[in-house]
Formats: C-alpha cells, sequence, structure tokens
C-alpha cells in the first residue's frame, strides 16, 4: 500500500475536481494533506473521508518541511509525494505498486517526467501513454531521460527518506534527496505517463503578492544559495 503526501495553500482550484479521482485508488489507502493555509481549507465531503489525515499548523510550514513532516506522518512503508498542480493519468500508482514489490530493496526514488515550457524531453518520451519507468543511468543516451519536474510526483521508501535541511523552505528538496540515493540505490523516471501542470501555482500566486513578494523573494534567493552550497547534495 500506499502513503500519499499532498502540502498545499489551496490556489490552484482544479485540484478541488482532481482529487476525488485518488479516493478511489485502491493501493493508496492514507492521505496525509499538510493544510499549509487554514484560512483556504475547502468545506467539501472529500476531504472527510477515512483515508484522510489533515494537519494544520498555525502557519505556512513551506514545501520541504512539510515534505518532511508527511514522510514522520505517512503510515506506509512506500509513500508519493504530489504537487497539488499536478493533473496525471493516475494509473501511475499501480504500476509502481507492482514495480516495487519486484525488488523493494533495490528501487530507491522514483520521479515522474513532467513537460515543462519547450523542454522536449517529456515529448520525446510520451509515446502511446502506456508508463514507462527507466533507470536514470541508462547508458544509452537516447533512451535517458533527464529528471524534469519530479518534484511534481515522486515516490521512496520511508526507510531511504531522510529530512532535508531545515534552512531550504521551498525549493530543490526533492534534488537533494534525489542525489544521495542514488549513491546506494537505483533511482528511476516514469515516462510515457500523461501529465499537465501549470507550474508552481503557489509559488506565482505567493511571489506577486504584495504582502508576501518579497519575502518569497528572500526564500528564493536563500534556498539556491544553500543549495549551490551542497553541491545540491546532503549526506
Amino acid at each position: 500500500m500506499i502513503s500519499l503526501i499532498i502540502h498545499t495553500m489551496w490556489r490552484h482550484e482544479p485540484f478541488l475536481d482532481f482529487f476525488p479521482r485518488l479516493l478511489q485508488i485502491d493501493c493508496i489507502n492514507d492521505i496525509v494533506i499538510i493544510n499549509n493555509d487554514k484560512s483556504r481549507f475547502p468545506d467539501i465531503d472529500a476531504f472527510k473521508d477515512k483515508k484522510i489525515n489533515v494537519y494544520t499548523p498555525e502557519s505556512n510550514l513551506f514545501v520541504n518541511p512539510s515534505w518532511n513532516l508527511g514522510a514522520s506522518l505517512a503510515k506506509n512503508d512506500w509513500m508519493c509525494f504530489l504537487s497539488d498542480d499536478l493533473n496525471f493519468d493516475t494509473r501511475v500508482f499501480y504500476e509502481i505498486r507492482d514495480f516495487v514489490q519486484k525488488d523493494d530493496d533495490e528501487i530507491g526514488m522514483i520521479g515522474l517526467l513532467t513537460p515543462y515550457l519547450d523542454e522536449s524531453t517529456y515529448h520525446k518520451f510520451f509515446t502511446d501513454g502506456e508508463i514507462d519507468l527507466v533507470y536514470c543511468n541508462e547508458p544509452d543516451d537516447e533512451k535517458r531521460p533527464n529528471t524534469t519536474g519530479i518534484g511534481n510526483l515522486f515516490f521512496i521508501h520511508k526507510r531511504d527518506w531522510k529530512d532535508i535541511p531545515s534552512d531550504l523552505k521551498i525549493f530543490h528538496g526533492e534534488v537533494l534527496q534525489w542525489q544521495r540515493i542514488n549513491k546506494y540505490k537505483r533511482n528511476y523516471v516514469i515516462t510515457n505517463c500523461r501529465a499537465e501542470t501549470p507550474w508552481h501555482v503557489t509559488w506565482h500566486s505567493l511571489a506577486s503578492d504584495p504582502n508576501t513578494d518579497i519575502e518569497f523573494q528572500k526564500i528564493q534567493l536563500s534556498d539556491q544559495k544553500l543549495a549551490e552550497s551542497m553541491n545540491f547534495v546532503f549526506e
């Protein structure tokens, strides 16, 4: 079974229509929602399902601390981290469930290749939508995708999770995890899977708000500087 972890500030309205589809996936029996804006929490029946554990902090925890919290609250060994502005083929959960059962000890992190602006890798690997998993160190350049957008949807075993440094608030947390785990396990990229996202909906909303824009610009610069100082790896 899979624990699904979603941090959200409810800025992407289509998420409310997409979310009920996640409840229908029977290999997900545990959904952790980090409600980072309690003033916007939707009063709809879908969020009262018995699968769901809603954690509401007093103020926004930001992305990486929310992931750390979600990992600590997850009930299952395999965890999935999902951004609320991603629309994708939910059959991927069954593909991952079956895949990790084959070689659980050797599989590290699994991330979804996601289209970004004019980046062509996603479209190169999207053929029939039947969902493929490619080893991230595949020696053939033509068969090896990059890791664009894996922070939108990624899977990791609870034993392999290590808390992202607390000073890193929003950006690069998934990259640090990926680089760390890739040293001792096999990471995989999910390709040939339908995925659509407007990218960083919450970030753009807050960064363009006169009440929060300066704070978020500072966080972006700080996260970048810290990640670079670590060479995008932590032990």
